[in-house]
């Protein structure tokens, strides 16, 4: 497959591919005993599907939407190029284009993208250059990655957002999926993007319940008891198969969705609100989350994913 990256686990037993040409999206994730983890559209691999439907797309320098597809920073107006079909701009500028990649091992990958080599018209949408760098390293049963994000000559406004789709089947006639997310309030949504207050939604999620029949879209703030040495965590799956997400605390929210397909359900560490850029100058901007890096620094997050197999199936 063209623009596809292998890597394989040092015993051999674990699989992840990554798609260079069309976001560095890591579509998939296989372990021992498991079939791929990560839903993918089957036409992934070749770089012609929708690049925020599939895998793990990587959303920066903005998750989610920009209200009106425009916002306005230090006295200019950027106007965003693209379209949830809402009229927002949505998801950023790095998971619809072509990554510099370069695998460092067999079990591991480092893709790079800079706005101003890959694209300039990004220069023009956005108030400052930046580059992203992932790191993926694969383990038998677990996954790690690692962002680290570069401002150059000026401040970058920014917020990273991850949009793992899990390969979970939620017919109702299935094996019931539970999910478990860290957290207890829900982000209000007009057309798509949080009307600035927030609600309790109780100890449901936190305490883990059935997705089966459950319809999301939703923006939700994680809980505050999570440390450097112990992250957030969210985890998701049947009594065969599991899988954790563990994300670093600057990860101040979660996007939970279930596609249309109903083949999948995704737990989406974001470091920002959707639409924070716009909340600038706001008294309460810290709430948004959104991150405005100095000129010439960086700023780096880890995410973890891990494998669960059940004795009795990993020896089928």
């Amino acid at each position: 497959m063209p623009g596809v990256i292998t890597l394989a686990s040092p015993d051999g037993t674990a699989t992840a591919r990554i798609q260079t040409d069309l976001g560095f999206n890591l579509f998939h994730w296989q372990v021992a005993g498991a079939q791929n983890l990560l839903w993918s559209h089957p036409d992934f691999g070749d770089g012609q599907q929708r690049p925020s439907g599939s895998g793990i797309p990587i959303l920066f320098p903005f998750p989610g939407r920009i209200a009106g597809g425009q916002f306005a920073w230090d006295g200019l107006t950027y106007r965003v190029n693209s379209d949830d079909g809402r009229g927002n701009a949505i998801h950023g500028f790095v998971f619809n284009r072509p990554w510099k990649a370069e695998q460092t091992a067999e079990e591991s990958v480092r893709g790079v993208f800079r706005a101003s080599e890959v694209d300039l018209s990004i220069l023009d949408q956005w108030p400052a250059d930046f580059e992203i760098t992932t790191e993926y390293t694969l383990g038998n049963n677990q996954l790690v990655s690692k962002f680290t994000m570069r401002s150059f000559e000026r401040p970058l406004p920014c917020g990273l957002g991850l949009h793992p789709y899990f390969r979970f089947d939620l017919q109702t006639d299935s094996p019931a999926v539970t999910m478990k997310v860290p957290v207890s309030q829900r982000w209000p949504l007009d057309n798509m993007n949080p009307t600035g207050t927030i609600e309790s939604v109780g100890t449901q999620l936190s305490a883990g319940t059935v997705v089966n029949q459950l319809e999301l879209d939703d923006v939700y703030s994680t809980n505050e008891i999570a440390s450097d040495a112990d992250p957030h965590e969210a985890s998701l799956g049947t009594a065969d198969l599991g899988v954790s997400i563990r994300f670093d605390t600057d990860f101040s929210q979660c996007v939970l969705y279930t596609p249309p397909h109903r083949e999948a359900i995704c737990i989406e560490p974001y470091t920002c609100v959707p639409n924070a850029i716009a909340q600038v100058g706001s008294e309460e901007q810290n709430r948004f989350g959104l991150r405005v890096l100095p000129a010439d620094s960086q700023w780096s997050v880890k995410v973890t994913y891990e494998a669960a197999i059940q004795a009795r199936n990993a020896s089928e």
